[in-house]
């Protein structure tokens, strides 16, 4: 008889153990089939140490319930005989109200269990019939590969996801079964930014509506600053109503939460000062909700983040290095491949928008015809008012100008606190809004400062050391390919031929041209001036990179020196127009040879490897005056060509 009594106490155990218990196994089970099945080697780890904790709290809530069962199980004392204080029905009376035996005809379609034959008799000494319990069968649970594999997975992409979107899948799981496993109100993630004194919000659980959908809060006094501060956890059993707000931060109204405790996230390092990174929050509308035994728990969750953020860190890292290193060489490709220093500035503004975060940017130079610092180029991505290209900067009195002057970075984190203008000191004047934060990142060589890259975001502190570093990084690149063009343009002050096209440099054209002129004067003879501009070059380079670039200029060199008299000159202005002096030649004639040279070099075949196409070039004509100097007449020249150009090119016209 014990043990069927023993029997009936076991079961009453196991009735006992609630849902919540449960929910826990099941979590348990399903995270583990997920650690089996999973490919990824951090999922694997959180899987199989969540499923530990499961176990561990199922084990735990087991034994104690055991025990008070065995407890129970002490109001039953001898063989024949049971304790009990209830009161003693009347003698003869055919059944007692406390021990009413299971009649046949209440068991429905349930099989009659066999009849317990021994009696047992209460201290007044009745006798009492007891019937073994009626065992109703148990529905069987049908599992399907839905309850194993989590379909959420495919949220962050396939094999290789990207690191934050992994660690974001991760931590909304742990922080899941985190809410599961402590039965709380809310659980939620802060990452510790110290430099802006902010909790950033990165997961949460709750089942409360007033959650705060801001995504920064400021650190203050309360519980989890507390946390971010010490490094210590913290357990607060009673919160009185009045105190909710002082206490936990992330709530817009009242919610009634009268417990709370957190816990530390450090990063693993192996030595140094050590400062939590974040914050594990979890709060209760129950009194006393949390105790040691909760935060023993906790602890175990706080090692699994550790975990999975150092190797999500780590392969992310790895991921900015590859990135950062692709665009280094792209940007080496077109910096050194094409030393023109407007080329040089849109590749650094394309190479560095795809790395940071951004709403402007800008490329500050020096003038040498202005000898002053311009803002060369400008990309934004609003239509709040700006700079444009071409204004000059108030350099002493501005943050670009101090980072040129001082070759050292400038970054503003939050420049509604600050009244320095950026660029101009009427920037207030022109409409520009002074929000969120601005870097100025000075381009320079070993042995010079040629301007600086600035970077805007409308978001606060939005450029951190490895943002700055990144942008860093390739602006010295850029300081060095501005260093090799200024070589290459003194060498090519001292240099008569130009190697690539066998026509004159530039400086020995300028001066040719002068002595013509002053030779015109003295004998009251022409002179003309031609400058002949390859059009479309961006789209030949584009499509037939540098070397299709170099084939056409080569093929109009070749057309140009062709037909030109042993007594005219030739000289390349830039990387793809060149400049043409006809001596003893009117304007009109000019322009009757240069329409002959047009038609020509438009119907001429450009052969580069297995490859041809065709090239035009657009023809500004200036006929010398008398007392005209080299530099007006360049200019006039130039003046036609541009105008020319803007009316779709291929055409030739005289100023």
């Amino acid at each position: 008889m014990p043990e069927k009594l023993q029997g009936i106490a076991f079961q009453s155990v196991v009735s006992r153990l609630s849902l919540q218990e449960g929910v826990v196994a099941g979590i348990g089970v399903l995270l583990f089939f997920l650690g089996v099945w999973s490919t990824s080697i951090s999922t694997k780890l959180f899987c199989f140490l969540i499923a530990g904790i499961a176990l561990y709290y199922i084990f735990e809530s087991f034994r104690s319930k055991k025990g008070s069962a065995h407890a129970e199980h002490d109001l039953v004392v001898g063989h024949g005989s049971v304790k009990s204080d209830l009161p003693a029905p009347p003698v003869g009376e055919a059944k007692n109200e406390f021990f009413e035996p299971v009649r046949k005809e209440d068991m429905g379609d349930h099989p009659t269990p066999p009849e317990i034959v021994e009696n047992f008799v209460n201290h007044e000494g009745n006798e009492i019939r007891f019937e073994e319990p009626v065992q109703i069968p148990v529905k069987t649970v049908e599992y399907t590969v839905s309850d194993f594999v989590d379909d959420d997975q495919s949220s962050i992409g396939g094999g290789q996801p990207e690191p934050k979107s992994e660690f974001n899948f991760l931590l909304q799981k742990i922080v899941s079964v985190a809410k599961e496993v402590t039965f709380a109100n809310s659980v939620s993630f802060f990452w510790v930014n110290r430099e802006a004194q902010q909790l950033v919000l990165e997961g949460k659980i709750t089942d409360s509506e007033a959650f705060t959908s801001s995504r920064k809060i400021p650190m203050g006094n309360d519980v989890v600053s507390q946390i971010a501060s010490t490094g210590k956890p913290e357990i607060v059993s009673q919160i009185a109503l009045n105190a909710e707000r002082d206490i936990v931060p992330y709530y817009t109204s009242l919610q009634e939460i009268r417990s709370f405790v957190g816990v530390p996230v450090y990063y693993p390092q192996s030595s140094g000062e050590r400062l939590p990174v974040a914050v594990l929050s979890v709060d209760s509308k129950a009194d006393d909700a949390f105790g040691q035994e909760t935060l023993a728990l906790l602890t175990q969750f706080t090692k699994m983040l550790s975990a999975v953020l150092k190797s999500s860190t780590e392969k992310y890292d790895l991921i900015g290095e590859s990135e950062l290193l692709k665009a280094e060489k792209r940007f080496r490709v077109k910096a050194f491949g094409d030393s023109e220093i407007s080329n040089i500035g849109n590749a650094l503004a394309e190479e560095i928008s795809m790395l940071v975060p951004w709403d402007a940017l800008t490329l500050t130079l020096f003038d040498d015809t202005q000898k002053q610092w311009v803002i060369a180029n400008v990309r934004t991505r609003h239509n709040h008012r700006y700079v444009v290209a071409k204004q000059v900067l108030d350099f002493h009195a501005s943050v670009v100008g101090n980072a040129i002057k001082n070759n050292a970075v400038q970054n503003i984190g939050d420049m509604s606190k600050t009244t320095e203008p950026r660029f101009l000191t009427n920037e207030t004047s022109l409409g520009m809004a002074r929000v969120g934060s601005f870097a100025a990142i000075p381009i320079a060589s070993a042995n010079k400062c040629y301007g600086a890259f600035t970077l805007e975001c409308r978001d606060k502190d939005a450029y951190n050391s490895k943002e700055i570093s990144v942008a860093s990084h390739l602006t010295s690149i850029a300081g060095i390919a501005l260093e090799l063009h200024e070589a290459n343009e003194i060498i090519r002050e001292y240099v008569i031929v130009d190697e690539g096209t066998g026509t004159m440099s530039k400086k020995y054209l300028m001066q040719r041209l002068s002595e013509e002129l002053q030779r015109a004067d003295d004998n009251g003879s022409d002179v003309s001036f031609l400058f002949f501009g390859i059009s479309s070059i961006n789209d030949i380079i584009s499509r037939y990179g540098k070397a299709g670039a170099d084939a056409a200029v080569a093929r109009v060199a070749s057309i140009l020196r062709s037909s030109i008299r042993s007594y005219d000159l030739i000289g390349r202005f830039d990387q793809s127009m060149f400049g043409v002096v006809l001596v003893n030649t009117t304007a009109n004639d000019a322009y009757l040879w240069a329409e002959k040279l047009r038609s020509a070099i438009a119907s001429s075949i450009v052969t580069l490897e297995q490859k041809t196409f065709s090239a035009t070039v657009t023809v500004g004509i200036c006929g010398a005056t008398e007392g005209m100097d080299a530099g007006e007449c360049v200019s006039n020249a130039m003046q036609v060509l541009e105008k020319a150009k803007e009316a779709g090119g291929n055409i030739v016209r005289v100023f």
